[in-house]
């Protein structure tokens, strides 16, 4: 990354209405629309990652990524 910052996004979607599942449809739409986006080039390597920490201490926290090429999924956690 240090070599190729000025090509590396982060995306930082913030929706936030008050209502879970609608933010979570709103959410999944924006990253569909990016993944299509990204997915246009075949030599763009791109990846997904996500944490989730549950707001109850009952539950460990989530982390996973993948890493794709074109719309191939190269690795996955």
């Amino acid at each position: 990354m240090d070599r190729f910052a000025d090509q590396v996004h982060f995306d930082d979607c913030k929706i936030s209405c008050g209502d879970a599942d609608k933010e979570l449809k709103q959410r999944t739409k924006h990253l569909n629309k990016l993944r299509d986006k990204m997915s246009e080039n075949i030599e763009t390597y791109y990846a997904g990652t996500d944490t989730s920490l549950p707001l109850s201490g009952r539950y460990q926290a989530i982390a996973a990524s993948i890493l794709f090429s074109g719309i191939v999924e190269r690795w996955r956690t």
